[in-house]
């Protein structure tokens, strides 16, 4: 098996272009990306976030924001959200490196998901519109397809164990929240349900808080 440190979902992507309505019924054109932002549309929409924050509310480092792998909200074709948060899968050869021990026969059929979210933010315009739960299912959905995917078109390897691991260090409620609809899917019986469909047994763990 071969899938050392491969990135789960590419860059330069986009997951969505639609319009969408809310609880509320309010009406978006909204699109979520990945790697297709402009280093200046990331900074002036950088800039607003940290403009907007209130004296009790914390910043982020703007290091989070100048990968060219991170997810972006888009609405109206305006930037307005940021979301760094790298998933990669291993195998175990790649498992075995990170925790610096000798691979393990055991694992050999064992593919590793590494799902690490450093920092995300919407601007305050749209906060409190559910455009963080649109964001996160989407992302979510993207990482979901492509996992499935990788494990039904394997030409050259078999898994029957997917042991998945989801890292956050939580800064605010809001993150907390973003973070939690990002691994939904993971932790109720939908990805189980496809997985076992697959033939492959799933397991999550969350390393995660404040």
């Amino acid at each position: 098996m071969n899938f050392n440190n491969q990135e789960l979902i590419p860059s330069k992507t986009i997951l969505s272009f639609e319009h969408w309505t809310n609880m509320g019924l309010n009406n978006f054109m909204l699109s979520v990306t990945r790697g297709m932002a402009t280093s200046e549309q990331k900074q002036v929409c950088y800039q607003k976030f940290m403009e907007e924050l209130d004296n009790d509310e914390l910043g982020l480092n703007d290091i989070y924001f100048k990968s060219e792998s991170n997810f972006e909200l888009w609405c109206n074709n305006e930037l307005i959200g940021l979301c760094e948060n790298k998933v990669s899968v291993k195998d175990w050869i790649g498992q075995a490196e990170i925790v610096q021990d000798r691979p393990k026969e055991k694992h050999k059929e064992t593919l590793f998901l590494y799902c690490d979210m450093d920092a995300v933010f919407i601007l305050k315009e749209y906060r409190g519109k559910e455009l963080d739960d649109y964001f996160a299912r989407k992302i979510r959905d993207s990482q979901s397809m492509h996992l499935f995917g990788l494990i039904a078109y394997q030409k050259e390897c078999k898994v029957n164990h997917v042991k998945a691991v989801f890292f956050c260090d939580y800064y605010s409620k809001a993150e907390e929240h973003f973070h939690q609809s990002l691994y939904s899917d993971d932790t109720g019986g939908y990805v189980k349900t496809i997985m076992a469909e697959l033939g492959c047994t799933y397991e999550v763990s969350i390393d995660a808080d404040f």
